[in-house]
């Protein structure tokens, strides 16, 4: 059931998103034209580019707006809205709902991230330039890298993963937030911001305490690549990413069953 969900939010936000994302890239790669060839801006005394820079960043502006939008919109509509009446009724769990909308949300998150880098990429960069960042052993020396860090497709994998997680988190946030929020029959949006203000205040003074009674026992995180690499090496970078793993999954953890608890238990839709 949980596939079909997917499914389902996948078709509904992709129905608008994904004409959002086309036109975002082929109005900068029209933007990218009038900035190579001189000729198209003397001939129209530079109106057509400064028309289609401004409607390239309406674009990008809006695709992130809609995102947010849509990330919101979705979960109140299906959940905490008179909607909620018939997605309650289907044979799903309430867990099933929550995760369906949480990772679809992250994915759009994401790909909203890169159409924005790929727009860019085309906007300000020649196919020279990108060939000299990634693949010029003068401007990184991957070599060098790859032969001193020999784990990196772990690290990236777990690079991606962390960025996932951390995403999700926020989003879960905002769920946790507004289904606290659904508990009153007034001033939802208000309690909503409260609550997301609370969570987070919570969140931050609990890990604060951590690292501080963590110091008193002289065991930190260093930070600096240097001192992996040099005094611990690779396993000690893999070890610090898989504490930030466990750190941003415990966060999403709370968020989700905070969320979970109130829609199962605590749901008020009137």
């Amino acid at each position: 059931m949980l596939k079909k969900l997917l499914k389902y939010e996948f078709k509904s936000v992709f129905y608008l998103l994904l004409p959002l994302y086309f036109a975002v890239l082929m109005v900068s790669a029209v933007c990218r034209l009038f900035i190579n060839i001189d000729f198209l801006q003397e001939v129209f005394n530079g109106l057509p580019f400064f028309f289609i820079c401004a409607v390239y960043f309406g674009l990008f502006v809006g695709m992130f707006a809609v995102t947010l939008l849509m990330i919101v919109q979705r979960f109140y509509k299906g959940l905490l809205s008179e909607e909620g009446y018939l997605m309650f009724t289907l044979p799903v769990k309430p867990w099933q709902l929550i995760i369906s909308k949480g990772i679809v949300s992250t994915v759009i998150v994401l790909i909203s991230g890169i159409i924005m880098i790929m727009s860019i990429f085309i906007l300000t960069l020649n196919l020279g330039d990108i060939w000299s960042i990634f693949f010029n052993h003068e401007v990184i020396r991957f070599d060098r890298l790859f032969e001193k860090f020999r784990t990196w497709p772990l690290f990236v994998l777990e690079f991606i993963l962390l960025m996932f997680i951390y995403l999700w988190k926020h989003i879960a946030h905002t769920y946790s937030a507004m289904a606290i929020g659904q508990l009153s029959n007034k001033h939802r949006a208000v309690l909503s911001i409260i609550a997301y203000s609370v969570e987070w205040f919570a969140i931050s003074l609990f890990w604060i305490s951590v690292i501080e009674f963590s110091n008193k026992f002289h065991f930190r995180l260093p930070s600096s690549w240097d001192y992996w690499m040099n005094e611990h090496g690779e396993f000690s970078l893999h070890f610090g990413m898989w504490i930030l793993l466990i750190w941003q999954g415990l966060e999403l953890a709370f968020y989700y069953i905070s969320t979970h608890y109130i829609l199962s238990k605590k749901l008020n839709l009137e």
